[in-house]
Order: C-alpha cells, then sequence, then structure tokens
C-alpha cells in the first residue's frame, strides 16, 4: 500500500461541509470597514471595472444581519462601512455585478463574489474569477437567487473551506491547493500521485474570466459566454433559472453530473490566464474539486475510516505506525486524529488503539467516539497488536473514557461500528464471522450473535442502522444480512436471511444506508483481510491481503 494510504483524500472533497469552525467571537464596534477591488485574471484583459455594483452583507444563520452597497471607482476599489460585525456563526458575503453592455442590452454581464468567515485587519478584500469559483463550489448548497443563507455552522465552514481554494484577502491560489499534497510534488522517499483539482480550478477560473473579460468575443457565442454560463447551469431545472453568473457557477457544482462537461469547458480555451496556471487538456467527467490533506505529512498511514461530529470535524483511525520509507514493515498504529472542517490537524494516542480499521461510531448525544482495534500489522512486527478489543474517546473533552480498553463479546478482529437508534453498540467480527452487540451502550451486558443464530455473515465486516434493522455484510460468504434490534436475524421460511447470499453482492465491504432507509452496498469484488479465519481457503479471485501487509 505504501505512500498511497498515507493520504486522506477527498475527506473534505463536497466544500459545502456541515459543521463548525471554531473561532473568538467578534468585537462590537459602531462601524466595520470594508475595502477592496474588483479584478480579473485573465493575460491582457482591458476590461474596465468602473461602476460595478457591489452588495457587502453580512449573514447570520437566521438571514441576512446588515447590507450595504457601493459602486467601484476607475480602478475597481470600493469601500464601505458595515453596521455590524461578522457574527461568530456566520460569514460576510461581497457580490459585484458588471454594468450593462451597452453594445449588448439586456444581456447577462458578469457576477463575482468572496465569501470570508473573518475580515483580515482594515477589512480588505479582493473580488476576482478565483474568489468567485472557491465561493461558488464552497458555498453551493447555500447559495441562491434570493441570496446566501444556511443554518450554522454550515456557512461558516463553508467559508473556510472556500479560503482553501482561493484566498480571499488577495484573490490567488490558496496556499493549501498549492502545497505539496496537492500539487502532487514526488520522490523517491515519498511519492505521492498529482490530482486533477488546481488544473479543474485554474479551467473553471478561466472559463469565467472569458465572461469577464471578452464576453463577446468568440462569435460561437452569439449571447456571450456569461449567458452561456447561465444556460449551463439552467440545465438542472431547479424551479428557477439562476439570476447570475455567481448562482449559476453554484447550480453547477451543486449538479456537476447534469449537462455534459464539455459545453462548459469549450469556454476555458477562450482567454489565457495571467499567471498562466496549468489547465485541464480535455473535458473532466464532471466539474467537481476535491482537496487532499495529508495532516502533518509523517503520521496518516492507512486512514481506515471517518466519523463526523457537530462541529464538522473529522475524527479518523489509522491502520499503521507510520514510516518514511514505503518498504518499512507495517506495525499497527496507536493514534486517532482529526481534521477541523478546514484541515487543520490533531493527533491523539493512547486508550489501547491498535491498528484500528474501518470500525469508527460517534455517539452524537455524548460526543463519545467508539473506535474498533483491528490490529492491523505484518507478521513479522515485534509486538503483535491486540485484535480483540474496542477503544472510547469523548471528543468534548479529548481524552479517552477508559484507559484500558473493552475486549467483552468477545470482539474478534472487530471492523464496522455502529450506534443504532436504541442506543445499541454493534460491530462486525471479522475472524469469527459474528456481530457483537452491547446493548445500552454497556461492554458489561454484550451479546454474541452466531451462526447458531441464524447468522452468515462469514468474515463479517460492515454493520449499518438504516432505521427499521441492522444490516451486517459478509466479505466470505458474498452476503449481506437484516439482524433486528434485539438481535435475531431475521430469516425466510427456507432459513436464509435477508437480503442474504445474492449474485449481485461479490465480497461487500461497506455498507451506507440513505435518508429513505436504501441500503447501499460496495462490493471489493476480490478482498479477503487478513484476519485470523482458520483454515478457509479464498474463494475464486480474491487476494489474501496478509501478503501485502507483509511486503510491506
Amino acid at each position: 500500500m505504501g505512500s498511497a494510504r498515507r493520504q486522506l483524500i477527498g475527506v473534505l472533497a463536497v466544500f459545502a461541509t456541515a459543521g463548525a469552525l471554531v473561532v473568538a467571537p467578534s468585537i462590537a464596534s459602531a462601524a466595520t470597514p470594508v475595502s477592496g477591488t474588483v479584478s480579473t485574471v485573465a493575460s491582457g484583459s482591458t476590461t474596465g471595472f468602473e461602476d460595478w455594483q457591489v452588495e457587502i452583507t453580512v449573514h447570520g444563520p437566521t438571514g441576512a444581519v446588515d447590507t450595504v452597497a457601493t459602486t467601484t471607482d476607475a480602478d475597481g476599489g470600493f469601500a464601505a462601512s458595515l453596521g455590524a460585525d461578522i457574527p461568530a456563526d456566520g460569514v460576510m458575503s461581497v457580490i459585484a455585478h458588471a454594468p450593462e453592455d451597452p453594445s449588448h442590452p439586456g444581456v447577462q454581464t458578469a457576477t463575482l463574489a468572496t465569501v470570508v468567515a473573518e475580515l483580515t485587519p482594515g477589512g480588505v478584500v479582493t473580488v476576482n474569477e478565483r474568489t468567485t469559483i472557491a465561493a461558488s463550489w464552497a458555498m453551493a448548497q447555500f447559495i441562491g437567487n434570493d441570496g446566501i443563507s444556511g443554518a450554522a455552522p454550515g456557512l461558516r465552514n463553508a467559508a473556510g473551506m472556500a479560503a482553501n481554494v482561493a484566498d480571499p484577502t488577495t484573490g490567488a491560489a490558496s496556499a493549501v491547493l498549492t502545497d505539496r499534497a496537492n500539487r502532487g510534488i514526488s520522490s523517491d522517499l515519498d511519492p505521492l500521485t498529482p490530482t486533477s483539482t488546481a488544473a479543474t480550478f485554474a479551467s473553471l477560473t478561466a472559463a469565467l474570466a472569458s465572461c469577464v473579460a471578452e464576453p463577446f468575443g468568440d462569435p460561437a457565442f452569439a449571447e456571450g459566454t456569461c449567458e452561456e454560463i447561465i444556460s449551463i447551469a439552467a440545465q438542472a431545472q431547479d424551479p428557477a433559472d439562476p439570476a447570475d453568473t455567481f448562482r449559476a457557477l453554484a447550480e453547477i457544482a451543486r449538479n456537476a453530473g447534469v449537462a455534459d462537461p464539455a459545453e462548459l469547458f469549450a469556454l476555458t480555451t477562450l482567454v489565457p490566464l495571467a499567471d498562466g496556471a496549468p489547465t485541464l487538456a480535455a473535458a473532466p467527467a464532471a466539474w467537481t474539486l476535491a482537496i487532499r490533506f495529508d495532516g502533518d505529512g509523517q503520521s496518516l498511514d492507512g486512514p481506515g475510516n471517518f466519523a463526523v461530529d457537530h462541529d464538522g470535524n473529522l475524527w479518523v483511525n489509522n491502520n499503521y505506525t507510520y514510516h518514511a520509507l514505503p518498504t518499512t514493515t507495517a506495525c499497527g498504529s496507536d493514534e486517532l486524529f482529526r481534521f477541523s472542517p478546514t484541515g487543520e490537524f490533531t493527533r491523539f494516542s493512547g486508550g489501547g488503539l491498535s491498528g484500528s480499521g474501518f470500525g469508527i461510531e460517534l455517539d452524537v448525544r455524548t460526543g463519545e467516539l467508539w473506535v474498533s482495534n483491528f490490529g492491523f500489522a505484518a507478521p513479522d512486527c515485534d509486538i503483535p497488536p491486540p485484535h480483540n478489543t474496542m477503544s472510547l474517546f469523548n471528543t468534548v473533552t479529548e481524552t479517552f473514557v477508559v484507559e484500558t480498553p473493552f475486549d467483552q463479546g468477545p470482539l474478534d478482529w472487530p471492523q464496522g461500528v455502529v450506534i443504532d437508534g436504541h442506543r445499541n453498540v454493534w460491530t462486525a467480527n471479522c475472524s469469527s464471522d459474528t456481530v457483537t452487540l452491547y446493548p445500552d451502550l454497556d461492554p458489561h451486558r454484550a451479546r454474541n450473535i452466531t451462526a447458531a443464530d441464524g447468522l452468515d455473515t462469514v468474515m463479517a465486516f460492515d454493520v449499518v442502522d438504516n432505521g427499521s434493522a441492522i444490516f451486517a455484510s459478509g466479505m466470505l460468504s458474498s452476503s449481506v444480512q437484516m439482524i433486528a434490534y434485539d438481535g435475531t436475524p431475521f430469516t425466510t421460511v427456507g432459513g436464509a436471511g435477508f437480503p442474504g447470499r445474492l449474485d449481485a453482492f461479490a465480497n461487500p465491504m461497506g455498507l451506507a444506508p440513505d435518508a429513505d432507509g436504501n441500503v447501499w452496498v460496495a462490493n471489493s469484488g476480490i478482498i479477503r483481510l487478513p484476519c485470523d479465519h482458520g483454515s478457509d481457503s479464498p474463494p475464486p479471485n480474491t487476494i489474501d491481503l496478509s501478503e501485502v501487509a507483509g511486503a510491506e
């Protein structure tokens, strides 16, 4: 697996993340000054920025708190004073509308935007194509024709993620977007796979720049490229067409697969970017943006799964102890990680953590995090880690609830964990083909559900609650079984559990319920985990990952 497993890829792929970014409360003042510049990133543009209409709005979780309007000067500069500071659970938006083109009356012109969670001293911002793309994708779920709105803490988190794409003060691509994890620099000791995010972002920026700098420069777009962007977004068929290019881009972000990506890509080659940033060579499959985070660059090694708390922090478990050389023997990690809503990284260790794999579940009522210890490790590790425990961590106090982990069940190479709506903890045991139930979160009342009870999950991997029952996946049995909340497996007249062994299942691993109660199954097709599973032979077309672990 090597360095590929050291990345937390796509965890924040959708920028409009629910959750809170913890900040100091704003300091009350008689007036909050805001100033800045509207500009373009297009190379050689002769577009003027005089008389753009600028709306500056402070947004709270219940709506707009204060709005002021101003107009740009000959250099695109503007200044105004807000009557309210940005609240600790809100954001500020700056939306700039280009004046009508006298040669094309009634035709849409450009609308640019910047969204910030906190103002720099003096309240200076830049509004250009980069900040607009960043805001459109980060704030997509909060943007509509009526403005920007949404409950705390999502608004502030989304604005913070926008700053991970473009700097709202300078208008440049952010340090996160251009850092080692996202620009894909590689070396013999630390290879990285380049991401397409920076090039995708540059292409989106170029498409919007055609609307700002030369909207009627190409005769193929008789109504102008601004109208073209809005027309592409309108294919999503929301109740109302987007009112301007800012809203249109947010519509495209929300519906990345609706329109043909080639339609927007056609605009990306019309205007060169002043900084010469590389753009995509061909249309992408969809206009999505994903940021890759690698923590501190020397801790993540096989992040297995994550849970999200009410503030939007991601809690990530970890399979192996990190080593710079990917050929070093992989031994079980004793660490747990937190990524803030904008990617800040914190490490925790202790509590019996031992090569945790897929199992991590947050009790949203208490903030307690249950982590199963699969004991991932290569066979030649000096000290084989335990494979039969569960750790309990309090995300509020940032301490382990118990230093000695739970082993009741008995747990046996545990993987997936879920807390159901009745506050029971369920754990899938890979080695014993069982599911462990802790009624009312109490390990001392542990009960194991086995084949003798009618359970058919050979090499059990995951458990989820869809609101009606527990679903458990069996990798080697290629089965998914339902279990009643009292621990009784569902059966048919023939004795097989629902849905049971189906041709559609091929070494199923992760499960996920949706809002309608459907359960989605991820088929690995080939994977056999390195849990101690006796002399069982793998089914056809499977691989034994213990060989891979040993080679590391």
